[in-house]
């Protein structure tokens, strides 16, 4: 449309339509009809829209690229991670900790009372999550953030410790 132009009503209401549809970005609206973004952004004010927000829209789940660099950073390790896919550190570590909660598989592999074998390590379980847990040390100490794949090695269950298993504690209450 040439500039200084007025539009009719029946291209302000198609632009208007078009505006209110969420998934066409005002540029290519503008693009389509031949008219500024701003002229775009007048229009639906004045017809009272509701207004867009400004830049791109928040990820509510990571993709395809992300979920395989948690998923080795979780299972294997985050420098493996970095190895293999070329990325920084610091990274691996903010797409874990920004992501954290996401998980391709929500059922912890051990729980409660387990005892977990990882190189040569026992470790009885005390609290599970699907990438890593909170477990108990043979010494007596406690670790937080287990993880329960190192160094490519998953842990295996070699028992079950009777004082922390989640059949005793429902039998004590």
């Amino acid at each position: 449309m040439p500039a200084n132009t007025i539009a009719s009503d029946e291209v302000v209401s198609k632009v208007l339509r078009d505006y209110q549809d969420a998934e066409i970005r005002t540029s290519e609206i503008a693009r389509r009809y031949g008219i500024s973004p701003a002229t775009i952004t007048l229009w639906a004010r004045k017809a009272g829209l509701q207004m867009r927000t400004r830049g791109r829209k928040l990820q509510d789940t990571p993709t395809e690229r992300q979920r395989a660099i948690i998923r080795t950073a979780t299972t294997v390790s985050i420098n493996e991670a970095v190895r293999q896919f070329g990325v920084h550190k610091q990274h691996v570590s903010r797409l874990v900790r920004r992501w954290r909660g996401w998980s391709t598989n929500d059922k912890p592999p051990f729980e409660r009372g387990d005892i977990v074998l990882r190189l040569g390590e026992r470790v009885t379980v005390l609290r599970a999550f699907p990438e890593y847990g909170v477990v108990l040390k043979h010494d007596k100490s406690v670790s937080r953030n287990w993880a329960w794949s190192k160094k490519g090695v998953m842990s295996k269950k070699v028992g079950e410790n009777a004082l922390f298993s989640a059949s005793a504690t429902t039998a004590a209450a």
